[in-house]
């Protein structure tokens, strides 16, 4: 099975730095997917998909990971772009 690690992006709501949870998600398994025959609508047996887990570091999250044999995929969140101060006068020159 396989798990995805990142970090949390704070909404575009909030204005105060992020804490820096890192996120534990489990990788849905196609394999239990099914489609039904009356309504068409797509379904699964695979329940951990749901699950997302919350770490307080990257390691405490590597560490239960590897503890129950799952297989990592990092993912290294970029922190966006930069934004330049400057001030409404610097808009005439």
């Amino acid at each position: 099975m396989y798990v995805r690690i990142y970090q949390d992006k704070k909404s575009a709501t909030q204005s105060a730095p992020i804490k820096g949870k890192w996120i534990v998600e489990f990788l849905p398994n196609l394999a239990g997917s099914y489609v039904s025959d009356e309504m068409q609508w797509n379904g699964s047996n695979d329940i951990q998909k749901q699950i997302k887990l919350e770490f307080e570091s990257f390691e405490k999250a590597k560490d239960y990971s590897k503890s129950n044999g799952l297989s990592i995929i990092y993912e290294d969140g970029d922190q966006g772009e930069k934004i330049i101060p400057k001030s409404y006068l610097d808009n005439f020159k």
